[in-house]
């Protein structure tokens, strides 16, 4: 995300420093920074919410495979693994 915004900052600067109209065009510029801000803010908040979103998840799904653990280790038909097979 750093990395895109530096980008367009970058292009914003470039394209300050290569056209020298009047006082106009500064208000145009400043109106397109605000947007380019505000819009940088949305998609971080947007990525910060899928992260949670994809904690979240992953949570469910490990609560999930323990109950499946625990119902597979402790199954009936499975007693038969748990006996020593070399008693000599």
């Amino acid at each position: 995300m750093n990395g895109v915004e530096q980008f367009y900052l970058d292009i914003s600067k470039k394209q300050q420093s290569g056209s020298s109209k009047g006082g106009g065009s500064s208000i145009v510029k400043d109106k397109d920074k605000e947007r380019h801000v505000t819009s940088i803010r949305k998609q971080k908040q947007d990525a910060s919410k899928r992260e949670a979103a994809a904690a979240k998840r992953m949570q469910e799904l490990m609560r999930q495979f323990g109950t499946i653990l625990r119902q597979v280790m402790y199954h009936s038909m499975l007693s038969m693994f748990f006996v020593c097979l070399d008693e000599t």
